[in-house]
């Protein structure tokens, strides 16, 4: 993700956007992970197991979470692996400066592209916990893939419309930061009372706290759930 094109300058770097793919294929594969239970009706069989509402639900939601890594991990290192090839490696020791002087990051052009994966692993586990919220709580696979897609693809779709609001907004879903000029060259701060945040830490704190809010909610719903 960080090579050179022709010589010691680095292209641009749009191969994170890729991983928007894997994202929405976890988010796909995970939604019947309660939402199936209910269609084909075995959630009467499981959840009056001794364990149903306690082990069971845990091994779901852990079993999602070790998915949604290994796959992560499987579809970087194959994009990443790919840009290498084409690319090579010859611009992974240059300072990000090298992309455009006015970014006040000190790392190098290999870190930033390693960190823009780190928060894209982030966002999918803020799409697994919404997917695996959303599957705990209707039957319908349908529309927990369509609320998938407008998490990762349709947001960024959306125009500002000169908005700076919905702008910084945008900026925080997987379509909006998953580029070096977005993430490192805006300079897209988050006032937050005294304290200011950056884009990059702005997204790292967002995915995660969805991540750690949803997967409860999935916990919770599927034990509260009444088998009709």
């Amino acid at each position: 993700m960080c090579g050179t094109g022709g010589g010691r300058r680095p292209t641009g770097r749009r191969e994170s956007k890729f991983l928007a793919f894997a994202m929405l294929a976890v988010c796909v594969t995970v939604t019947p992970m309660f939402s199936g239970e209910y269609q084909q009706g075995t959630d009467a069989v499981l959840l009056a197991t001794r364990n149903g509402r306690s082990g069971l639900v845990a091994a779901k939601v852990a079993a999602s979470l070790l998915y949604a890594t290994a796959y992560f991990a499987l579809a970087s290192a194959i994009i990443c692996g790919v840009s290498v090839v084409f690319y090579g490696t010859g611009g992974f020791d240059l300072p990000l400066q090298a992309l455009g002087l006015s970014t006040p990051y000190p790392i190098t052009c290999g870190q930033a592209a390693l960190l823009t994966v780190g928060l894209m692993y982030a966002c999918t586990l803020g799409v697994t916990g919404i997917s695996l919220a959303l599957s705990s709580r209707t039957r319908s696979q349908v529309a927990v893939i369509v609320a998938g897609v407008a998490v990762v693809f349709l947001t960024g779709m959306v125009p500002s419309g000169g908005s700076g609001i919905l702008e910084h907004l945008l900026r925080l879903f997987p379509m909006g930061f998953s580029n070096f000029s977005a993430l490192f060259l805006t300079l897209t701060s988050y006032p937050l009372g005294p304290v200011v945040v950056d884009l990059a830490g702005a997204v790292l704190a967002t995915w995660l706290a969805l991540a750690a809010v949803t997967l409860p909610v999935a916990v919770v719903s599927w034990r509260r759930h009444q088998v009709s």
